[in-house]
């Protein structure tokens, strides 16, 4: 949304009486991308997103509609990979903006920390924009490092997940299909993202935090499995999930006099109840 050419492409049909509308797949807490949205409609995925945008826009921004559009790992036609039965996946991150290097091999040694107290295989998908600072890090680890299956392939995200026993990860949007298919995740902080709300504070997740001691980090099975059952539900109830791309047809195609599906069927209620 702060790309010069999407403010401008949006002004523009504007400009030419085109209702505009948006989405955001993925979230981010960065307030600055949020003030640049321009469109007349825009959809929230869940509570906490329309929370944001409401507390932000007050009033004074686009129309806030709810409809869930999520960013999930797609399906290849690849050969599955050889992977053990059971495994932790760990999913690292970006560098932060502003980060150290440093900064940034001390979070990974605190993901790969927590996932080694499962006691498990690890796998570790890293991110794309991190891969540099991946090799460096992962080769002063040595034999430890070495150890780790390390997958790079962003088509393979879903098959990962999939087989995973468990997730360690940062607060990410691949974990949205993690929490739909109930799988347990140990959402890992770091420094620089502890002080700003994530999507997932209100879920019953496990956390690692950066005041806690690595030396003392435990892996509670049951209480792990319980926090993913409730996470799930969770998750089913905050987000828009029975609003999906057909909510959103309904309320562009049928909302050019700029009335909202919401406000039509409480209209078609009433005139039913008139007729009764």
């Amino acid at each position: 949304p702060t790309a010069a050419m999407s403010v401008a492409i949006v002004d523009r049909l504007k400009a030419a009486g085109v209702l505009t509308a948006g989405i955001r797949t993925q979230t981010t807490s960065r307030h600055a991308e949020h003030l640049a949205i321009n469109v007349d409609v825009l959809f929230c995925k869940g509570r906490h997103e329309r929370a944001v945008y409401e507390n932000l826009f007050a009033g004074k921004g686009p129309r806030l509609e709810n409809a869930c559009l999520l960013s999930l790992p797609e399906v290849y036609p690849l050969a599955p990979l050889s992977l053990p039965d059971k495994y932790a996946l760990v999913l690292g991150t970006a560098p932060a903006s502003g980060q150290s290097d440093e900064e940034y091999w001390d979070f990974n040694e605190r993901l790969f920390r927590v996932a080694e107290a499962a006691g498990l295989p690890l796998v570790f998908k890293g991110h794309g924009m991190a891969a540099e600072l991946d090799d460096v890090w992962l080769a002063k680890c040595g034999a430890r490092g070495s150890r780790c299956l390390r997958i790079s392939d962003v088509r393979r995200n879903r098959e990962l997940m999939d087989r995973a026993a468990l997730v360690v990860s940062a607060a990410t949007t691949l974990l949205y299909y993690a929490l739909l298919r109930g799988t347990p995740v140990i959402l890992v902080q770091s420094q620089t993202d502890s002080a700003i709300p994530d999507e997932f504070r209100g879920a019953p997740l496990a956390r690692n935090t950066p005041a806690e001691d690595l030396d003392s980090v435990r892996i509670d099975w049951p209480a792990l499995l319980d926090s993913a059952r409730n996470a799930q539900t969770w998750f089913k109830e905050n987000y828009f999930l029975e609003k999906g791309p057909d909510a959103i047809l309904d309320d562009l195609l049928g909302g050019r006099d700029g009335e909202t599906a919401s406000a039509r069927e409480g209209k078609r209620e009433g005139d039913h109840a008139a007729t009764t």
